[in-house]
């Protein structure tokens, strides 16, 4: 199979994992100084990502020894918005995307969407982590790159619009039919990419996981949040890694692969392993 990366990283509300082609050099980051003192309590609830978070409580407090933090981990990533906008927590620690119908109640109680800062990239070739995706396509396949907007024409189908969120609508959350579009925009066919010869005329199968999880994030950062597939879309389950255990046993996530693998015309999106 042939590996095409994209520019796709996973934000979600406060704390998240992101999903980059590469890991960042440690070295070319500044050490932290603090520019202010920091006192009184902090309500931490969420995930606990894979026990991230306590590391990150425990760096904190040794530049910020007056803080009292607390950490609530029974909601995980599901139950970290309602947590913030309830009034229970400050920060919300999630493994996944903010979804929508949890970005609304927030809004509707701060008048503003959730702030959102990455913080953490997605793992490679490690059990028991989140794993970073990728475009995937067979290694027959002579397709070199994709851009964003041919992503969503091959995934995606009609729509009557799509989503805004944050600052590019003015901190709510707009459906707006600017992201409208009919069939005719719909890319089915390997000739509308280009190739030709004997791919011209030949179907473009789609794959990927199934929703939520690592759909919902592409669903958000490819198509404008619509929950409109290609009708072809074959879907798989995921298991949030994607490297095989101690005994060289598949997991899950990779079994996607596997159908792709003998699937000359497919695409998939998944796992970087």
């Amino acid at each position: 199979m042939k590996t095409l990366l994209t520019g796709t990283c996973i934000a979600v509300a406060l704390c998240a994992f992101g999903a980059y082609a590469q890991a960042p050099n440690l070295n070319e980051i500044p050490p932290y100084k603090p520019e202010y003192k920091v006192e009184g309590g902090v309500r931490i609830a969420g995930s606990e990502l894979k026990g991230n978070v306590d590391l990150l409580v425990e760096g904190f407090k040794k530049f910020h020894p007056g803080v009292v933090v607390t950490t609530n981990f029974m909601t995980s990533s599901e139950g970290a918005l309602g947590m913030m906008f309830s009034g229970a927590s400050d920060v919300a620690p999630m493994g996944d995307d903010a979804k929508i119908p949890d970005q609304m109640p927030f809004y509707n109680t701060f008048r503003y969407v959730p702030t959102e800062i990455s913080i953490a990239t997605g793992g490679y070739d490690q059990r028991g982590t989140l794993f970073a995706w990728a475009i995937i396509v067979n290694k027959e396949n002579p397709i070199a790159k994709l851009s964003m907007d041919q992503l969503d024409r091959i995934f995606g189908s009609e729509r009557s619009g799509g989503w805004e969120i944050g600052a590019n609508a003015d901190n709510n959350l707009l459906f707006t039919g600017k992201y409208a579009r009919g069939p005719e925009a719909n890319i089915r066919k390997w000739g509308q990419l280009g190739l030709s010869g004997d791919w011209s005329d030949k179907e473009i199968q789609t794959y990927g996981y199934v929703a939520p999880g690592f759909a919902t994030n592409f669903q958000r950062l490819v198509m404008h949040w619509s929950v409109k597939w290609n009708s072809n879309f074959k879907e798989y389950v995921e298991q949030k890694e994607a490297t095989t255990d101690a005994a060289g046993i598949a997991v899950n996530s990779q079994r996607m692969y596997e159908a792709l693998e003998k699937d000359k015309y497919g695409i998939g999106w998944g796992a970087l392993a």
